[in-house]
């Protein structure tokens, strides 16, 4: 059997970081599209591909949770049931947290992100939160339980999974994919200006008086320019941000990451 640590340059008590670290840096270096396909690097990546499939297993709980630190004696770790919905974490997902709660006690919730921050209190003993990922590295959920001046505390540490944006940089239907974001992006922006110098084209030949709603001519002047303000961000920038939203570009690069994500057990 093959010695998968040696494989990818590490100690047999590696942890899950370095398992991780190693394939990083051994993807990069080895992936055949960097390499014109040549046969030995599509071995050597294939291999390498292999032992981190193999090392990864020991190590599936993305959902990382800490000990139990209670202020007070008495506690068993099995009153309070704390868990996250998913294994594998990206950009973009839903992640949902429940807990469980067998004892009385106030229940309050606090999320902890690189750029992000929430609390919630007064939550029921047996509930279910959920948050939408931003861009982030990592997150840490702790779950308060407060009786009698006494405090526990549960937490799940998050780390956003990068491992697949390494493969997918050197992915060539990714790569595709992402190209024609880039372009769509850029004809809605492109479509937003020629809106407005139409827009604007249209106001400057209409000469049709525009209504009068009071007899101050300031207020009215202020009333008419709201108008063209309103109907300007209607037509010029809200309506092709609704549109753009309906093409299914960004949903797919998503799902093509998720893909390549299972396929490789990342």
């Amino acid at each position: 059997m093959k010695n998968y640590y040696q494989v990818l340059g590490l100690n047999e008590d590696a942890t899950q970081d370095e398992i991780k670290s190693a394939y990083k840096r051994y993807v990069v270096k080895f992936h055949p599209d960097k390499h014109n396909g040549d046969s030995f690097f599509k071995e050597r990546f294939q291999e390498i591909q292999e032992a981190y499939d193999f090392l990864i297993t020991h190590h599936t709980e993305n959902c990382k949770k800490s000990t139990i630190v209670p202020t007070g004696a008495g506690f068993s770790v099995s009153h309070i049931q704390f868990r996250c919905s998913h294994k594998n974490i990206y950009e973009g997902d839903s992640i949902s947290f429940k807990w469980d709660i067998d004892l009385p006690c106030s229940v309050s919730l606090k999320i902890v992100g690189d750029n992000s921050y929430q609390y919630k209190n007064d939550l029921p003993q047996h509930g279910t939160f959920t948050i939408h990922i931003e861009i982030t590295e990592r997150l840490v959920a702790t779950l308060y339980c407060t009786n009698n001046n006494q405090t526990f505390s549960k937490e799940i540490h998050l780390e956003i999974d990068k491992t697949v944006d390494i493969i997918l940089g050197n992915d060539k239907h990714y790569l595709r994919l992402v190209k024609t974001k880039k372009y769509v992006d850029s004809i809605f922006k492109s479509l937003s200006w020629l809106l407005t110098i139409l827009y604007i084209w249209i106001i400057l030949r209409i000469d049709y008086p525009f209504p009068t709603y009071t007899d101050i001519t300031i207020l009215n002047t202020i009333i008419e320019w709201l108008f063209y303000l309103v109907g300007w961000a209607m037509i010029c920038w809200i309506m092709p941000l609704v549109l753009r939203t309906t093409f299914p570009i960004d949903s797919q690069i998503k799902e093509y990451a998720r893909h390549i994500a299972s396929t490789r057990n990342l």
